[in-house]
């Protein structure tokens, strides 16, 4: 739906145009004021939303008593939109903290899925002012303007490794309650959710653990592989979607037959595991190469020759004999799991893994060797936040950065969210 403002020298007519002058509300002086009567001067107006959901995330305002409100903004032409969409009933929509749009249309605020109501500010009284900035030069915030490149560059190798001892700190503490090998399969399986579903990935990995998988290792190679992936399909809830042609018949017949059992050690009288449901997997609006079918597949090419030996074994001994490199080859499956994925789980899962697992074992040699590794590995794919921090910062969108500094500016940018929350 489209809205023309006939009375005005500009006209916005799409919600993409509402985006692009909303991106320029950080030069209101007096800020907005809503239709309830607040006022919020914005101090980020968000990244931009590329998935499902609401339009720009991790907005920072700032209201009449200075504080600061960090969330979602939604944008829409007519405020009654949020309703024709179904906003209301959507519970992705309660991080919301600010509806804007071009037309209040008589609404004051907007009622979200958890019943809180959201201020709602018109841009139609700022179009003037919002649309003589010119669009094509962005606007560069004061964090990054005044910092030197060699300045910089220090500055994002010092975030680059705080997020990633960070990372270690957090392995640490999986270690003392869990065993190697269930700790990094389950960071390894949420990494292969992405963005949208590393929760329902993550309780995959604790409804069949790593120790219920291993069973299998003792299975001829030749079904070695088909069985691991019923018994993750079973689990996830998926199978549904399969479609059971010739090629998938072996798959179903298996995944009737290798019912969900618990792992050893599990408290006595439980006797089978309860698997996911349909409804726990985002697949609205998932890439094909992004959906959970896929990488189930991927992670089964990954765990399929490490189930006696151990995925934690696996790991250590690459890493010793081939370096980061191999570690990336070894998540890297063709056509389930991409380089850029690979590259993301050899840095963010597998180093500070096995960095945390050798100061658990006191050894040092691999502790040095995972922080080397860590910091020259090449650059990664970059991603929306990181994308959005290069425009913050002044970076040359297509300039090449190394793994640590495309993690130091994911840092910066969490903890710029923190701080706003705090």
């Amino acid at each position: 739906m489209s809205l023309m403002i006939a009375e005005r020298p500009h006209s916005v007519d799409s919600e993409r145009a509402l985006a692009s002058l909303w991106e320029r509300a950080g030069t209101l002086r007096d800020g907005l004021t809503t239709q309830d009567g607040q006022r919020y001067w914005v101090s980020y107006p968000g990244r931009p939303n590329p998935r499902a959901g609401p339009d720009f995330l991790d907005a920072r305002l700032l209201n009449e008593a200075g504080e600061s409100v960090t969330g979602d903004v939604e944008l829409h032409l007519n405020a009654p939109d949020w309703y024709g969409h179904g906003h209301h009933a959507d519970p992705n929509y309660n991080g919301v903290v600010l509806h804007v749009v071009l037309s209040a249309k008589g609404h004051s605020t907007t009622s979200q899925h958890s019943k809180m109501r959201v201020p709602i500010a018109s841009l139609q009284d700022h179009l003037d002012r919002l649309d003589i900035l010119d669009a094509a030069e962005p606007l560069k915030h004061e964090q990054g303007s005044a910092l030197e490149t060699a300045d910089l560059e220090a500055r994002l190798d010092l975030a680059g490794d705080e997020r990633f001892l960070a990372r270690c700190r957090g392995f640490a503490l999986e270690l003392n309650e869990g065993t190697a090998d269930q700790v990094i399969y389950r960071s390894l399986m949420e990494a292969l959710g992405y963005a949208s579903n590393r929760k329902p990935f993550r309780q995959l990995a604790d409804v069949v653990p790593f120790s219920a998988l291993a069973m299998l290792g003792d299975e001829p190679t030749s079904i070695r592989a088909l069985a691991l992936h019923a018994m993750l399909l079973s689990a996830s809830g998926l199978i549904s979607l399969i479609q059971a042609d010739p090629q998938t018949k072996e798959l179903l017949r298996l995944s009737r037959l290798l019912p969900l059992r618990p792992s050893p050690g599990s408290s006595p009288g439980s006797s089978r595991v309860r698997p996911l449901s349909l409804d726990q997997w985002r697949l609205f609006r998932v890439r094909p190469s992004n959906h959970p079918l896929r990488r189930i597949q991927g992670a089964v090419h990954i765990l399929e020759n490490c189930l006696k030996s151990g995925l934690s074994r696996l790991l250590q001994d690459v890493l010793a004999t081939e370096g980061a490199s191999g570690l990336e080859a070894i998540f890297r499956v063709k056509p389930f799991i991409g380089a850029g994925r690979a590259g993301d789980i050899t840095v963010n899962v597998a180093l500070p893994f096995l960095r945390a697992l050798a100061q658990r074992e006191s050894y040092a040699e691999l502790a040095e060797l995972t922080l080397n590794a860590y910091k020259k590995f090449p650059g990664l794919a970059d991603n929306e936040i990181t994308r959005e921090m290069r425009k913050q910062m002044g970076l040359p969108s297509k300039s090449s950065l190394s793994a640590r500094r495309h993690q130091g500016l994911m840092h910066l940018y969490r903890s710029s969210r923190r701080s706003a929350v705090n």
